[in-house]
């Protein structure tokens, strides 16, 4: 089947074994598709029906416990290489989130900028000097709570300020990044054992 993923291919091949005893148990299958339920959660409805899984008994034999983590069931926003952060790297290594070199944009130099970079996510509407290259699509992607607030005054300590919670907001959305493609690994190993 065209798409299909190899150990869900397996599992039906193993289900239509013409020797009965060599087809898998209803709760063995169940697992399987409970673990692909887990690793897809927005996958083809009709590979799982979640009222036939909610609805199914399944028999008291032991199954395999696999470890549910609710990082692993949420969405991918990307597991891509993360911007350059080179920049900011340095600056905070010296001591200084902003680099003296840079100058502040205007907030007119800054909204020009945002409609020329299409398709990225826009970043703050302030006029705080981030790294060119810097994307700030990761904030489209994090916790809305966890997003640092603007800061109302100009001063540099509160800039400064908003740039560090930015950087943190950014590791913390490439660490998320790395955990679910991670914890995805994990799972697809797991379904893994379960169909062999």
């Amino acid at each position: 089947i065209a798409g299909c993923p190899q150990p869900l291919m397996d599992l039906i091949v193993r289900c239509w074994a013409k020797d009965p005893n060599a087809r898998p148990t209803m709760a063995k299958v169940y697992d399987v598709l409970t673990v692909f339920q887990t690793i897809y959660p927005e996958g083809d409805s009709e590979l799982i029906d979640r009222s036939v899984l909610e609805n199914t008994k399944v028999s008291t034999e032991p199954k395999p416990v696999l470890p549910f983590d609710p990082v692993a069931s949420l969405t991918l926003a990307a597991c891509e290489s993360s911007p350059n952060t080179s920049t900011l790297d340095e600056s905070l290594s010296t001591g200084s989130v902003i680099p003296q070199s840079q100058k502040r944009l205007s907030s007119r130099s800054f909204q020009s900028k945002e409609r020329e970079s299409a398709g990225q996510a826009s970043a703050p509407s302030r006029g705080i000097a981030a790294p060119e290259d810097w994307s700030f699509s990761f904030l489209e992607a994090i916790d809305p709570h966890l997003k640092p607030v603007a800061p109302i005054s100009h001063r540099r300590e509160d800039e400064e300020l908003y740039l560090a919670q930015l950087m943190a907001c950014k590791n913390l959305y490439e660490l998320e990044c790395e955990l679910k493609c991670a914890l995805r690994e994990k799972f697809v190993l797991n379904v893994l054992i379960l169909v062999n």
